[in-house]
């Protein structure tokens, strides 16, 4: 292995996994949107939601911390959750 393969690889991995992370993540904030409309939705069950993907946004940054990710591994990770929310924006839109 050379050694910008070394220093690339576990980035590649940080934006992948920040990617998959941002799908699951902008896909249940459309559920939850989409239930809005629904009978029976109310502030509680938003603010349900809002909470359980809070809790698995803060446990996904605690896992990458605690795992060793540093600052670059960080930012690469966020762009990967940007990306995504893109991917998530746009194909949502074209159905619309």
């Amino acid at each position: 292995m050379t050694e910008t393969t070394v220093l690339v690889a576990p980035l590649v991995l940080a934006l992948a996994g920040g990617a998959a992370f941002g799908l699951i993540y902008f896909r249940l904030l459309r559920r939850e949107t989409a239930r809005l409309v629904q009978p029976g939705a109310g502030a509680g069950r938003l603010l349900l939601g809002l909470a359980a993907r809070m809790a698995f946004a803060l446990g996904a940054l605690a896992l990458a911390v605690i795992a060793g990710a540093g600052a670059a591994h960080l930012l690469a990770a966020a762009l990967g959750f940007t990306l995504a929310r893109q991917l998530v924006v746009r194909h949502g839109s074209n159905g619309r």
